[in-house]
Formats: structure tokens, sequence, C-alpha cells
């Protein structure tokens, strides 16, 4: 079973979160890894709404996209780890449009209230409530 994990790089649970659910069992797409990290393919920021389009559209970030994207149309579910920014966000509806179940883990040190979690099949506030709804709906098979 393919578990997305959307969030921050500034997560502080984010390597807790993907630690426990690969040794669960479950497989995960590990975007936090390679050149194409979000600190790698933008400027920090921008004035000039063209020149991130065309950071955008580079290379890398066109590879970097697809890859996120191709994990997206595969996995068997979602987990968006609050609190997180526009890409996760952006990742955990593209998951609920193809039907595919959204776990919102809300974290205790903050996350930012919106109306859109509801999409959400399933709300965790910690790891092993995480785990069992992971169980209950994507069920690692050996």
């Amino acid at each position: 079973m393919l578990i997305y994990i959307a969030s921050s790089f500034r997560n502080p649970l984010l390597a807790s979160v993907f630690t426990a659910v690969v040794g669960a069992g479950y497989t995960t797409h590990d975007w936090r890894t390679g050149d194409g990290t979000a600190g790698r393919l933008f400027a920090a920021s921008y004035d000039d709404p063209a020149a991130y389009v065309a950071d955008l559209n580079a290379p890398a970030a066109v590879r970097k996209f697809d890859a996120d994207l191709a994990a997206l149309d595969t996995c068997d579910t979602l987990v968006l780890l609050l609190p997180s920014g526009n890409d996760a966000h952006c990742e955990a509806g593209y998951a609920a449009a193809r039907n595919v179940p959204v776990i919102i883990f809300l974290a205790a040190e903050g996350f930012a209230p919106g109306l859109m979690h509801r999409f959400g099949d399933e709300f965790v506030t910690n790891i092993p409530d995480l785990l069992r709804a992971l169980t209950a709906i994507a069920p690692v098979y050996t």
C-alpha cells in the first residue's frame, strides 16, 4: 500500500511520521529527497510573477511535479500532516477528487483551520491514532 504523506519540510513531526508509517509496513513516496526540493527549485520570494512561472516550468520543477503526481495517481491513502503549506493542501484536494481516502493529522503544534478540511475521511492527533486509521483504511498485506 502506497501512502502519500503531504506536509511541509518545516513540520517538526514529519520525520517521525514517515518513520512510523514505514515501520508499520507501508510504502511511502518520499518527496523530501533529491534535487527537486522546494528550496532548490524556487527563490525565497518573487517580485515578478513571470520569474516564478519560469521557475515553475524549469526542467527540474517539471521532473519533481511529474514524480509527485505519479505518486499521487497511485497512492492508496493520503495523510495531510498539519501544519503544512499550499502544495500539501493541493495534493490533498487532488487525492480527495480521485476518491483516495484522506487522513488529516491535526498536530498539537498548531494548524490553521480550514473549511476544506472537510474532505478528510479521518482526523487524528497522534502517531498511534494515525497507524490505527491507516490499518482500518489501507491494511498492510504481507
